[in-house]
Formats: C-alpha cells, sequence, structure tokens
C-alpha cells in the first residue's frame, strides 16, 4: 500500500487558520486521517515554515486531494508529493 507524503511552505501567521481548514477537512474523511507535521530545523526568517502531511491507507489519494483543496487558500507556492510503497510489496516477500 503506497504512503503519500507531501510538504509545502505556508505563512507563519496563517497557522492558526491553516490548523482549522485541516482539521475541518479531516473531519470528512475515513480513517486513517492524515498525519501532519511542522518541521522543526530551519529558521523562519522570511515568515515561512514548512509543515508535511503523511497519507496512508486505501484512500490515501483522495485523502491528499481533499487536503490540496482545503489548503490551497495557505499554500505558499507548489505542494510537493512524493509516494513511497513499502519494499516487500516489490519483491513479494
Amino acid at each position: 500500500m503506497a504512503e503519500i507524503y507531501v510538504y509545502y511552505k505556508l505563512a507563519s501567521a496563517q497557522r492558526q487558520a491553516a490548523l482549522s481548514a485541516f482539521g475541518a477537512a479531516c473531519e470528512a474523511l475515513s480513517e486513517p486521517r492524515p498525519r501532519l507535521l511542522l518541521r522543526q530545523d530551519e529558521a523562519r526568517v522570511d515568515g515561512l515554515e514548512t509543515w508535511m502531511e503523511i497519507h496512508t491507507g486505501p484512500q490515501a489519494l483522495q485523502t491528499e486531494a481533499a487536503l490540496a483543496s482545503a489548503l490551497a487558500p495557505f499554500a505558499e507556492g507548489q505542494r510537493h508529493r512524493e509516494i513511497f510503497l513499502p519494499l516487500n510489496s516489490l519483491t513479494g516477500s
């Protein structure tokens, strides 16, 4: 089963509004709900912070699309999406 990792920047001043939008969007999603992380190793001198969403489960593509739509007003630049598969699913072991 694929896991989707999405990272993007948003203005620190928009954090609370973006968190509210994330929470509201997650209420409509089935389990498992995506995890949301904040990058800790960057200086926010430009007023931006980096968030990462981790989507798992059979509905990962749908949940990622729903969150992309809900958070579009807050993203500064592009959302970067990477999809990973467990190695054992590729080797059959």
